[in-house]
C-alpha cells in the first residue's frame, strides 16, 4: 500500500507542466494504483473520460460519493496566511440534508474553520479523520458551534475527516457522511483521495502563485516596454484590424510633426501618401489571407513607406510589421516598429550614382580590368578588356589566365600572385604577353591587387594596359640605339684622332713660327744696331713696328701653345677658395696705378671642386679683359658676384666698360676673334677661347651679355664642394 502511495505523491513533480501533463498524471497514477489493488474501477474509468479544463477536485468528490455511498462530502481548501480551511466544494446525496448542508457551508463561509497549532499537527500525523466525533479544529466557540451544526444536520454521527499533506505540508480537507448501512471506506481509497486531493490543491496554489508572478513580470514588462517605446528615436505603434491606432510613441512627432494624440485621430489615408497607402493595403490584405488559411504566425514584414510631414515635406520610412494575436489565437492587430531612413535612403542613391559613374568609368575605359577568383578563373572581364583582346561583349568563354598567359612569361606570373596572396599589401607591377583571339600575342602591363578581404569584390583586381605598341617602338629604339652607339662610338674615335692631329699641328706650328719670328726680330735688331748712323727717322719708325710685330707674334705663340695645351693636361681637382684666386689676380697682373683708380667688389663664395692652375687662368684672362675694356672709363669699376641656379653656382664679372653688341656676342668665344682693334686694345684673341674651354672642360657652361658704352658680363657655372663653406677677404 504504501508503496502505491509513493507512486501516486511522486507525480507531484509534473505539477509545473500543463494541463494535459497533469492530467496525464493523474490518469497514470490511478492506473498504477488499480492494477496493484484491483479498486475503484469506476473512478478509473471515469478519469479516464476526462478532457483538458475538468474540475479534478470536485469529479473526485463525486465519484467518492457514488462509490462509499457517503452521502455528504465537503471539500475544503487551506488558507496558510489566515490558518483556517475555506470550502471549495460541499455536495449532498440525500434532501432531508440539503438545508443542514447550506447552514453548514454558510456558516464555514461567514467563519471560516481556524486550526490551532494541536490540529494542525494532529492533521499531518493522521491524515485519514475519525468516525464519531471532530477533533478540535482550533479553540474557541466555533469548533462547538460547528460539531452542532454537523451533527444536526447529518442526523447520524458516523463520518471521516480527511485531510491532504505532503511533506508536513497541509493543502486541505475533507469532511466525508455515512449512512449507517454502508461499509466503512478502505484505506486504500481514503488514501488515495488524500494524495490525489493535496497533489491536486499543491498544483493549484502553485498555478496562483505563478500566475502572480507572471503578472508581475507581465506589469514589470509592460512598463519596460513603455518606457522604451517612449524614449525610442523609433516610432513604435499598435494598429487594430479596424484601422485605427491604439498606441503611437511620441518620437512621431519629431518624424512627422505631429503628436501622438493628432495622429491617433488619422487614418491610414492620412499618414501615408497614395503609393504607399495602396502598398500597406496590399500587405494587410495579404497577413488577413494568410490567417484564414490557418496561419497563426505570421513574419515580420518591412515595408518602404513615404510619409507627409505637418510641414508640407515628406520623410521616407521603413516600418517593420508584425501580425498580432490574442490568447485564443484571434487577430487583433498590427505591432509596427518606423524609423526614418531619409538619409539612408539619400546615401544609398549616392551610392548607386557612385557605382554607376565608376562603372562607366571601368565600362568606357580605354585600359582593362579583370577580377581573378580563388580558383584561378575569371570573375569579371570589361568591355575594354575584351577589345584589347579582340573579342566581342558577348564573348564569356575565353579560357583561364594561365591558359592565356605566355608559357614563358607565366612561371614569373604564378611567382608574384603567390607572393601577393601571402601579403596582400603587395601590388606588383608586371609585363608579360596575353593570347589574343586571332592567335596573336599582345603585351601588357597589368597591375595586381588582392581584394579577398572585400566581400563585395572578393577577387584579385588586375588593371591592364595594352603596350604591344610600346614594345614594339622600344625595341626598334633599342635597335636604333645599338645602332647610334656604334656610330657614336666610331665617330668619336675620329674625332679624338682629329684632335690629336690639330693639337699636333697646332704644336708644331707654334714651334716652327716662333724661329722665323725671332729671325726677323733678330736681324731687324742687327741692323738697326750696325748701321745706326745711317737710319732716318722713318726708318726707325719702320724698325719699331717690326719688333712690335714680331712680339705680338711671339705673344700669339704662346697663347696658342697654352690653349693646344688644354685638351691634353691633366686635370687636378681639389677644394678651391674662389675668393683667394680672385684677389691674387687681380693683385698680381693690374698695375698698382690702375688698382688705385678701380673700385673693385667681391661678393662671398663658396667652396668649390675644380683644377685650381686651370681656374687661375680663367680669373687672370677674365679680370684683365675688365681692366682693360674699363679703363678708358673715368671711375672705372669692376663687380664680381655669385649665385645658385638650381645644382650650380653662377660666377659672374661685370665691368662699367666700353661694352659690345649682343649681336657679337657668339663670336667673342672663338679663337683669334676680337671686336676691337690692336690700336684701341691690345690682346690676341684667344684669351676668352681659353676660358670656354677650361669651363667646359670641368663640365660648366660661359656666356656673356653686354651693350656698347654699357659695359660687359661675363658668367660661368659650376659644380658646387658636397660641403659647402663661404670665404670671405
Amino acid at each position: 500500500m504504501e508503496q502505491s502511495i509513493q507512486k501516486c505523491y511522486g507525480y507531484r513533480y509534473f505539477l509545473y507542466l500543463s494541463k494535459n501533463l497533469i492530467m496525464a498524471s493523474y490518469k497514470q497514477g490511478l492506473a498504477s494504483l488499480l492494477n496493484e489493488k484491483h479498486l475503484l474501477t469506476s473512478v478509473s474509468i471515469a478519469l479516464s473520460e476526462v478532457n483538458q479544463g475538468t474540475d479534478i477536485p470536485a469529479l473526485l468528490v463525486e465519484q467518492l460519493q457514488k462509490i462509499t455511498g457517503s452521502f455528504l462530502v465537503a471539500y475544503f481548501d487551506y488558507d496558510h496566511d489566515q490558518r483556517v480551511f475555506i470550502p471549495c466544494l460541499i455536495k449532498a446525496r440525500h434532501k432531508t440534508v440539503q438545508k443542514g448542508v447550506q447552514d453548514l457551508e454558510h456558516e464555514i463561509l461567514k467563519q471560516g474553520m481556524p486550526v490551532s497549532d494541536t490540529a494542525y499537527q494532529q492533521f499531518i500525523d493522521h491524515p485519514i479523520g475519525f468516525s464519531t466525533t471532530l477533533h478540535d479544529i482550533s479553540f474557541g466557540a466555533i469548533s462547538e458551534a460547528l460539531e452542532n451544526t454537523i451533527r444536526s444536520a447529518l442526523i447520524f454521527n458516523r463520518y471521516y475527516w480527511i485531510t491532504f499533506p505532503i511533506s508536513d505540508v497541509l493543502y486541505g480537507a475533507s469532511l466525508v457522511g455515512l449512512r449507517e448501512d454502508q461499509p466503512a471506506p478502505s484505506d486504500e481509497l481514503l488514501h488515495f483521495f488524500s494524495w490525489m486531493a493535496a497533489i491536486t490543491l499543491r498544483r493549484n496554489k502553485e498555478d496562483a502563485r505563478i500566475n502572480k508572478i507572471r503578472e508581475l513580470e507581465v506589469r514589470q514588462s509592460e512598463e519596460k516596454y513603455r518606457l522604451l517605446a517612449e524614449h525610442s528615436a523609433d516610432v513604435i505603434w499598435i494598429l487594430k484590424t479596424d484601422g485605427k491606432f491604439s498606441y503611437i510613441s511620441p518620437s512621431i512627432e519629431k518624424l512627422r510633426g505631429y503628436t501622438p494624440d493628432e495622429v491617433m485621430t488619422q487614418s491610414l489615408a492620412e499618414i501615408l501618401t497614395p503609393n504607399s497607402f495602396l502598398k500597406v493595403v496590399k500587405l494587410m490584405g495579404d497577413t488577413e489571407a494568410k490567417i484564414k488559411q490557418g496561419a497563426s504566425y505570421i513574419n515580420p514584414t518591412p515595408v518602404v513607406l513615404e510619409q507627409p510631414c505637418r510641414d508640407g515635406s515628406t520623410v521616407w520610412t521603413e516600418a517593420m510589421v508584425q501580425a498580432m494575436f490574442d490568447e485564443t489565437g484571434k487577430h487583433t492587430g498590427y505591432l509596427g516598429i518606423t524609423r526614418d531612413i531619409t538619409e539612408r535612403l539619400k546615401a544609398e542613391e549616392e551610392l548607386r550614382r557612385v557605382e554607376l559613374h565608376f562603372q562607366a568609368l571601368i565600362e568606357n575605359a580605354t585600359d582593362g580590368v579583370v577580377l581573378v577568383n580563388h580558383l584561378g578563373q575569371f570573375k569579371y572581364i570589361s568591355p575594354s578588356a575584351k577589345k584589347i583582346f579582340s573579342y566581342q561583349d558577348e564573348d564569356n568563354d575565353i579560357g583561364s589566365p594561365d591558359q592565356l598567359t605566355h608559357p614563358e612569361d607565366l612561371p614569373m606570373v604564378q611567382k608574384h600572385l603567390g607572393q601577393l596572396i601571402e601579403d596582400p599589401s603587395y601590388v606588383p607591377v608586371l609585363r608579360y604577353r596575353f593570347l589574343a583571339k586571332d592567335g596573336s600575342w599582345r603585351w601588357i602591363e597589368s597591375k595586381f591587387t588582392n581584394m579577398f578581404a572585400e566581400t563585395s569584390v572578393e577577387a584579385i583586381v588586375i588593371n591592364f594596359r595594352d603596350i604591344t605598341d610600346r614594345k614594339n617602338a622600344e625595341e626598334e629604339i633599342k635597335t636604333l640605339n645599338l645602332s647610334l652607339e656604334k656610330r657614336v662610338e666610331q665617330r668619336t674615335s675620329e674625332l679624338l684622332a682629329a684632335n690629336k692631329e690639330l693639337e699636333a699641328f697646332a704644336y708644331t706650328v707654334s714651334h716652327d713660327l716662333r724661329a722665323p719670328v725671332r729671325a726677323i726680330d733678330g736681324f731687324a735688331k742687327i741692323i738697326e744696331d750696325d748701321y745706326l748712323s745711317h737710319i732716318d727717322g722713318e726708318c726707325k719708325r719702320l724698325f719699331g713696328i717690326i719688333h712690335e710685330n714680331t712680339h705680338r707674334m711671339e705673344h700669339l705663340i704662346d697663347d696658342l701653345l697654352s690653349f693646344s695645351r688644354l685638351s691634353r693636361t691633366d686635370m687636378s681637382y681639389s677644394t678651391i677658395n674662389m675668393g683667394e684666386i680672385i684677389w691674387k689676380c687681380y693683385n698680381e697682373y693690374t698695375p698698382a696705378e690702375l688698382r688705385s683708380k678701380i673700385n673693385m667688389t667681391v661678393s662671398d663664395f663658396p667652396l668649390v671642386r675644380g683644377d685650381y692652375a686651370m681656374l687661375v687662368q680663367v680669373w687672370t684672362n677674365l679680370i684683365s679683359n675688365a681692366v682693360k675694356y674699363s679703363s678708358h672709363t673715368e671711375h672705372p669699376e669692376i663687380r664680381i658676384e655669385t649665385s645658385r641656379m638650381e645644382n650650380e653656382l653662377v660666377f659672374s664679372i661685370t665691368d662699367n666698360g666700353i661694352g659690345f653688341d649682343m649681336k657679337y656676342a657668339d663670336k667673342l668665344f672663338g679663337v683669334f676673334q676680337r671686336l676691337h682693334t690692336t690700336k684701341e686694345f691690345d690682346g690676341t684673341g684667344v684669351g676668352l677661347a681659353i676660358v670656354q674651354r677650361i669651363i667646359h672642360r670641368h663640365g660648366g657652361r660661359v656666356w656673356a651679355k653686354g651693350a656698347v658704352k654699357k659695359g660687359a658680363t661675363f658668367s660661368f657655372t659650376l659644380r658646387p664642394e658636397e660641403s659647402p663653406a663661404s670665404s670671405r677677404l
